[in-house]
């Protein structure tokens, strides 16, 4: 979210943001995969155990199964064709990963504006012009992850076309 500052002379002006939806989510993409390496690495015995598994859960609420485990884990040992298949379903799965961790943020933003907004005691504190700027900010990240997820193209993928 951009920074709203009122200086000493009353004058007003906006501190953009310093990173854009579209660089963090490339750098959580990055994060997601070596997550996904790392569990993918694990024998199906160990992988739930990892700090990848781990994260991957907690951030996004993907839970690799041990059939996806078992069945990607396969195809790495089976030869080139199907090592770019395992590698390709690995960056999908970082990709869903990221986007549902990055949906999640965007929405605990939007809720943390909005109530920021409406537990307003009265309209002295929080002035029409500056309501209006954190509601069009809020509103922007919901249009720059639309954006990112319509590029990513995967609106109607799931963990479930993972295992196909």
């Amino acid at each position: 979210m951009p920074d709203y500052k009122i200086n000493d002379n009353g004058e007003s002006g906006v501190i953009p943001r310093s990173l854009t939806l579209k660089q963090y989510s490339n750098a959580l993409s990055e994060k997601y995969m070596v997550w996904i390496q790392e569990v993918f690495a694990s024998n199906e015995n160990d992988f739930m155990s990892t700090d990848g598994f781990k994260a991957i859960y907690n951030r996004s609420g993907v839970s690799i199964t041990k059939e996806q485990h078992r069945k990607i884990a396969s195809l790495f040992k089976h030869g080139s064709a199907n090592y770019s298949k395992a590698l390709l379903t690995m960056q999908n799965l970082a990709q869903l990963a990221m986007l549902k961790d990055l949906t999640q943020e965007v929405d605990r933003i939007n809720v943390a504006v909005y109530t920021g907004i409406q537990n307003q005691p009265d309209k002295e504190l929080l002035s029409e012009h500056r309501r209006i700027q954190f509601i069009k900010a809020a509103e922007t990240l919901r249009i720059e992850l639309n954006s990112i997820i319509s590029q990513a193209g995967l609106g109607q993928l799931s963990t479930a076309n993972l295992v196909q």
